[in-house]
């Protein structure tokens, strides 16, 4: 590696993208199972959620216009070798002048929150309709971040580590590249943000249904249903490793 000033030395565009694909080849060839990242056409992200989580991350989490412009280019460019959420926690690898490891914790959405959240289900049961076949009004959004049910991770409950030389506490362009990816997967599959935020989506359904029920005099959702015939009753299908 070389560097200059104290800086790793520049590379193009193509050499990234040269760098990008080397290095998962040899990760992979290692036996390393990724989960690349891959963004065609000019916009990141298309889903109103995701326009607004790479909102909040430019607001509220990182703040360095080149770190983040220079994040949103390495993600276009395939940079972004791996990127995996799992209950509170992002693990990703992205390469640039060398290869890099990113982690991001983030803080269990508060409870009360997400018994806020549950509530409004309840009261607007189409909610929980619109939440899981994609379809999100702006008035569930506008519910969903308001101050006193807020479900995005807030700057307080997010750790964010990186091993490269540019990393002192701050997002750097490689976290910000990561940053970006959460979002494209919450495009792909919003239930990402639950994960991310370590809550159950389904009790979502299940507080909604159980109301209805009892409206109905029927049993509960507890007493009738499981995961298998969520999905019928919905015509979804619920995801089991919804990072993939």
């Amino acid at each position: 590696m070389s560097f200059y000033g104290g800086y790793p030395e520049y590379i193009s565009v193509e050499q990234q993208k040269k760098k990008a694909a080397k290095g998962l080849k040899k990760l992979s060839k290692k036996g390393k199972v990724l989960n690349p990242l891959e963004v065609s056409g000019k916009k990141l992200v298309t889903s109103e959620l995701a326009k607004l989580w790479c909102s909040h991350v430019e607001d509220e989490i990182a703040y360095c216009q080149t770190r983040l412009s220079k994040g949103r280019s390495y993600l276009r460019h395939g940079s972004v070798i791996h990127l995996e959420i799992n209950k509170g926690i992002v693990n990703a690898i992205v390469s640039g002048t060398d290869i890099y490891q990113v982690e991001i914790k983030v803080k269990p959405l508060e409870k009360q929150k997400w018994q806020n959240i549950q509530q409004l289900c309840i009261k607007n049961p189409e909610y929980s309709y619109q939440l899981f076949n994609g379809e999100l009004s702006k008035q569930l959004l506008d519910d969903f971040l308001s101050k006193k049910n807020y479900i995005f991770p807030e700057y307080n409950e997010i750790d964010l580590e990186c091993n490269c030389y540019d990393f002192y506490g701050e997002a750097c362009k490689h976290i910000s590249a990561v940053l970006y990816g959460i979002g494209v997967l919450m495009d792909a599959n919003m239930q990402n943000l639950f994960l991310l935020r370590d809550v159950n989506y389904e009790d979502l359904l299940i507080a909604c249904t159980s109301e209805i029920n009892q409206d109905l005099h029927m049993p509960t959702m507890n007493n009738i249903i499981n995961e298998n015939n969520l999905e019928d009753l919905f015509g979804i299908e619920l995801a089991t490793s919804p990072h993939s």
